[in-house]
């Protein structure tokens, strides 16, 4: 019976004979730190509880980002996966621009990568969750930085990117602060764009998400497509965004820079194998977030649910399934892809705010659609015929 052997050790020596190394095994292993892996992880346990699942820690800790999405973004059949791991909802959010400003009434989900990583912990069972990083992955094996492997019959691994010399990609880089304000901050809502900030370098735009009546995640973000901006601009553009708003005197919490590649063209197979030839693949390794938003929650929840229902396939039958799902998935979203090079390529750095400006002037029918990777052909000219919306993650 699936899953009789979960967890269970028995001794491995080497081909040359040297000391015993524990290998365990498992119906399906998943490698990674951030939600691609740990949804999948968290869905297969309470659907599948027969199977014995493993958790493997990639490498990079993801414990510092917040991912958001909107809640119409994900099917309602599947928002059990990621609500037990939301941080903070909020039923509404706004946008400014320099001559424009505007309220959206649509709920929007943030997970905080901190809080995701400890509740998983707890609704995970001991057994699952594995304590040593992924040093090699294969479709099949999982071999262990403290020198054990684990053994699954299937395997997918959600560390990271594969090789992005093999995409056309522009960056957006960024800089998030938690931040604890002196007194009341007074904002209600989130502000996921606003571009009424210097617009010198690169497309620049901040979100704001009020935590606490004095607490904030604020991120300064940059999108550029041959150049990435080093954490002393980025910190420069959020003291000057907290002086402007008055909050001057905000303790930092913790503070998190990063760079994240948006793919705007390439060889989508070639990337794939790039991340390991023959593995079933999650996450950004395989192309799974929005391409002009960068927000990943809505397709890790979509990847999640379909894994649950499938169950555990053996390693080669789960790399073809999952790479048809990532390819369906990437050609489906050419026309996303050409809106996002809008935002790199469209116009001069100080005017390409006004491309996000023109989608937030559009029927909020349509927003909501575009956000959901849901967009009609309509809705796909009436953004062309002006360029394109930017937000996702913070980091």
């Amino acid at each position: 019976m699936a899953g009789d052997t979960a967890g269970q050790g028995r001794p491995r020596r080497d081909p040359a004979g040297g000391a015993a190394a524990l290998s365990r095994r498992f119906d399906l292993a998943i490698v990674g730190c951030g939600p691609a892996a740990g949804l999948i992880a968290y869905a297969l346990h309470v659907r599948r509880p027969e199977l014995a699942v493993a958790l493997v820690p990639g490498g990079a800790d993801d414990s510092d980002g917040v991912h958001s999405c909107f809640a119409n973004d994900i099917a309602a059949a599947d928002r059990w996966i990621v609500e037990p791991f939301v941080t903070r909802s909020w039923n509404g959010y706004s946008v400014v621009f320099p001559a424009h400003r505007r309220a959206l009434g649509v709920r929007l989900l943030a997970v905080a990568g901190g809080d995701f990583a400890v509740a998983l912990g707890r609704m995970l069972p001991a057994e699952a969750r594995i304590e040593s990083w992924a040093a090699r992955v294969s479709a099949t094996q999982v071999a262990l930085a403290d020198g054990g492997l684990i053994e699954a019959g299937g395997v997918i691994d959600a560390r990271g990117t594969g090789d992005l010399s093999l995409l056309g990609i522009g960056w957006r880089t960024g800089l998030t602060r938690a931040v604890r304000t002196p007194g009341p901050h007074g904002v209600a809502a989130p502000v996921i764009v606003d571009a009424a900030v210097d617009q010198r370098d690169g497309c620049h735009l901040v979100t704001v998400l009020p935590i606490s009546a004095d607490r904030l995640h604020i991120a300064d973000s940059r999108y550029q497509i041959d150049r990435i901006a080093d954490r002393g601009a980025h910190a420069e553009g959020l003291d000057a965004y907290l002086a402007a708003n008055g909050w001057a005197g905000a303790a930092t919490e913790w503070e998190s820079h990063g760079a994240t590649p948006v793919p705007l063209d390439g060889d989508f197979d070639a990337y794939w194998q790039s991340g390991g030839a023959g593995t079933a693949k999650a996450g950004v390794g395989a192309a799974l977030f929005h391409p002009a938003t960068g927000r990943l929650l809505p397709d890790a929840v979509r990847l999640a649910a379909w894994v649950a229902d499938a169950g555990a396939l053996p390693g080669p039958a789960l790399h073809t399934a999952l790479h048809a799902h990532a390819l369906r998935t990437w050609e489906a979203r050419r026309p996303y892809r050409q809106i996002a090079a809008l935002l790199f390529r469209g116009a001069a750095d100080a005017e390409r705010y006004r491309i996000i400006e023109h989608f937030y002037r559009q029927p909020a029918g349509l927003i909501e659609r575009f956000h959901a990777a849901r967009s009609t052909r309509i809705d796909r000219l009436r953004i062309l015929a002006g360029r394109t919306p930017f937000g996702g993650k913070t980091r």
